[in-house]
């Protein structure tokens, strides 16, 4: 009976959610408590997201890698800045800011600036984290990678 309960809780939690889809070469901020960010599928693109689950705001950057057949992928140095600059204009606060990624080191490389004016320390480098799907969810500031 109690396990029944919890899915039908979980069932109306998912229904619940308003899900923003971020495409390739996009970047999308947004707020509120049932807000997911979600992107996928990567097809080799690489991710990042930047979220204070204190005020429920983030954002989601999906590029492509360089050289993709797609199109010319937006700036990761400019998007990341840009991201952060939202995030704080709708209230959320710098030293409260968490960073997730999918990609190549190489990426992450770049936005060395980015944690370094957040007072984070960044990520050590141990492998590419390739991923199929990003998903953060504001609510509670997980974020899942497929």
């Amino acid at each position: 009976m109690q396990r029944a309960e919890e899915s039908a809780r979980a069932a109306r939690e998912i229904r619940a959610e308003e899900r923003t889809r971020v495409g390739l070469g996009e970047l999308k901020v947004s707020c509120g408590e049932h807000v997911v960010l979600e992107a996928g599928p990567l097809r080799g693109a690489y991710a990042f997201a930047v979220f204070d689950s204190i005020a429920h705001i983030g954002g989601l950057y999906v590029s492509l890698e360089p050289g993709s057949p797609e199109g010319r992928p937006l700036d990761p140095a400019l998007a990341i800045p840009v991201m952060v600059e939202s995030i704080e204009r709708m209230g959320g606060k710098r030293e409260r800011l968490s960073f997730a990624a999918t990609g190549t080191a190489s990426f992450l490389e770049l936005l060395s600036p980015t944690f370094a004016e957040t007072g984070k320390k960044r990520p050590r480098r141990r492998r590419d984290v390739e991923a199929s799907s990003i998903s953060l969810h504001l609510g509670s500031g997980r974020v899942i990678i497929g």
